[in-house]
């Protein structure tokens, strides 16, 4: 059990911090994917008119509500 310990002080501080950004990142990945979820659904309930518009189609919906936005 000692090794175990070593080696989660040695890799990254603790195990609480090892717990903490695997919760972190569970997280953010459910944000993501309700942010898709919502993206998809806006787009999904705009008319043909509307998603040309902004260059889309309907077979294009599911692409762009995948994508992740840019960050400058």
């Amino acid at each position: 059990m000692a090794h175990v310990s070593n080696y989660a002080r040695a890799s990254n501080g603790s195990v609480f911090s090892s717990l903490f950004a695997f919760v972190s990142n569970a997280y953010a990945t459910f944000a993501r994917a309700r942010a898709a979820e919502k993206t998809y659904a806006m787009l999904e309930a705009m008319s043909d008119r509307e998603l040309s518009d902004i260059g889309l189609d309907r077979s294009n919906i599911a692409d762009a509500a995948m994508v992740r936005p840019r960050t400058f």
